[in-house]
Parts: structure tokens; sequence; C-alpha cells
């Protein structure tokens, strides 16, 4: 168990939060209940730790781990407990960096022109979600000041408090981008400012934003290097692969702790079932599942089964559920007993 003073996120300070009961790790189990998503996320003391350095740093978050492991889920766990306005941006390998700070929408500022109607410069700006997170109010209105016969753009920020003044960015899949991109980011990430080009506006963090009031997560299934440069700059967590009693603890905590058949002996029985394939998958080299298709496989198996399957120890319909939920594109071989 890491000791050291958890200024920024303190899971035991923080609503939704209950700690898990490891000895020799402080981990904990997120819920903030039934109306809102997500549920029942498992926070890692490695995941804790590396919140802090991000936010004392004031450097960016990259998140690495295999698909379904909850890289993604955790910016937005981080955004909920800290009363932050969430933004994400999902990365593809057509998208610029400009797309994240700010576009220009050169078409229809084309058609304007050939109607006659065409409008300042700044008309055509199209915000990112970097300048959402930095200034929203400039955002809103695509520049410095107001412009008279638009109306201000709306902010795609999620669950917005009129009091919240900080914002978490979430930059989902970053390596899927293309190189030259987080390089381009550098300038705006070490200083969170930037220009404009097609209006020449410099665009600064308002009150409470900036590197100190944004925490900007990026995700990375590995699939591209991304540049030195880029990484240096960058505050670095691992998620560890999951293990059956991890796997274990979070259908606990999802579907209750039910000693019955749909409950204990069931979750045990996924586990074990997807532990042996996530091996068949590594030795096959394919992808293995993940812990969101183990929670998506207990809740099938809940859903579908007969309780009286369960009761006379007949596992063949389960598997063959499992299999549907686990195997896709992981392994050639059918689970035991299937």
């Amino acid at each position: 168990m890491l000791n050291y003073r958890k200024t920024h996120f303190d899971p035991a300070r923080l609503r939704g939060f209950t700690r898990i009961d490891r000895e020799g790790r402080e981990d904990w189990s997120f819920d903030l209940g039934a109306k809102v998503d997500p549920r029942h996320f498992a926070v890692a003391e490695e995941a804790v730790l590396a919140l802090n350095v991000a936010l004392a740093t004031k450097r960016p978050l990259l998140v690495s781990g295999e698909p379904g492991n909850g890289k993604t889920t955790l910016a937005r766990v981080a955004a909920l407990a800290l009363g932050r306005v969430f933004y994400r941006q999902t990365v593809t390998s057509r998208l610029q960096a400009s797309d994240l700070l700010a576009s220009f929408d050169a078409l229809r500022r084309l058609s304007d022109a050939q109607g006659g109607g065409a409008k300042t410069p700044q008309a055509y700006v199209v915000p990112g979600p970097l300048w959402w997170a930095l200034a929203p109010v400039t955002a809103a209105q695509r520049g410095l000041s107001p412009v008279p016969e638009l109306a201000p753009l709306i902010d795609p920020g999620v669950r917005r408090r009129l009091a919240a003044k900080a914002a978490v960015l979430l930059l989902d899949e970053i390596d899927k981008a293309d190189p030259d991109v987080p390089n381009d980011l550098l300038e705006a990430l070490d200083e969170s400012r930037f220009t404009v080009p097609e209006t020449g506006q410099r665009i600064e963090p308002e009150s409470g934003r900036g590197r100190d009031g944004v925490l900007i997560v990026l995700t990375t299934n590995g699939e591209r290097e991304l540049p030195p440069a880029f990484l240096r700059r960058c505050v670095t967590l691992e998620l560890p692969p999951p293990s059956e009693a991890w796997l274990v603890d979070i259908a606990q905590r999802r579907f209750g702790a039910d000693s019955e058949h749909f409950g204990l002996p069931l979750y045990r029985q996924v586990a074990l079932e997807m532990m042996d394939l996530r091996q068949r998958a590594a030795d096959q080299g394919r992808r293995p599942p993940g812990t969101s298709e183990y929670v998506d496989a207990v809740l099938a198996c809940r859903e579908l089964l007969h309780e009286s399957t369960l009761r006379a120890g007949d596992d063949v319909e389960l598997l063959r559920i499992l299999e549907t939920v686990l195997a896709k594109g992981t392994a050639a071989a059918p689970l035991a007993g299937g």
C-alpha cells in the first residue's frame, strides 16, 4: 500500500467511492447510483496515484492497457468524482490537430461568398474540444468577441455544473492518429494556449481553466508508437490485466454478493472460463477478452439461463453463452466443455 498525500484526488474524501478490501493494496470501487453511468467501476491504486501525479504536475495522463479494461471510463470517473465538465474526442486516422484546437469551414464560406453573403472569417471557425475545455466562453462565440449575426454555440461538455470551473478532456485512442498530430499539439499542451490561423486570434485559458483547471487524459491501445517528445510531456499509467479475484469482485459490486446460483458461483465460473480463454487467446496471438466483456457475460447468463440449469450443474448452455460473448475474434478453439 502506497503512503502519500492524495492532495488532488483522494477517493476517501470524494463522493461515490468505497474501499475494496484487499491485503496490501488500496483499490476503490466507484458508484454514483443507478441513474448515473458508469456504475461500479473499480479504480486501482496505481490509477489513483497517476491521477494525483498528473494533477500535481499539470501534465496530460496517458493511459495504456488492453481494450475493455476501463481506460476510457477512468477519465469519466475522474470528471464525475471531481465535479468537472467532461469533454471527449474519439481519435481516428483522419483526425488532424486542428480538429482538436480550431478548424475552419472553408466550404461553407465559399458557398456563402458565391451567394453574396460571406461573413467575417470568425463566423466559419469551428472550436475543437481542447478549445472548449480551456475557454468555453470564447469557444461558444468562435473567438474573442461575439459575431453579431450568429447565436452562440452550445457547449458540448457532459454533466456541466454551473459552479464547475475545471474540466476533464479525454482524447480516446490517440495512437490511431497520424504521427504528426501528437507533435502538432505540443505547444497547446505545454502552454494551454494556441492561435487560430484564419483569424490570428490568440486563445487563452479562462479563469479556472488552463493547465491548473484542465486534466487531459489520453488513451492508447498500443497500435502505433507515439513520438518521444510527446511521451516526455505525459504522465503514464498502464492498467494491469484483470485477475480472477478482480473480476469476481467487480461482478459482486455490479450485481450483488448473492451466494445462490446466479451470484458468487456464477461469477467465479465465468471468471475461470474467461481466464482460460485469455490464456488461449494470448497463445494464439489474438486479443484476449477484457473486463467489460466479462461483465457482459455475467449479465447475459443472469438474464438468459434458467436457475434449474445452474442447479443441475449443466454447463452446456452456460458455455455457449460465454462463447458467444467472450470468444468473438479471440480464439478459434471452443471453450472448455463446449
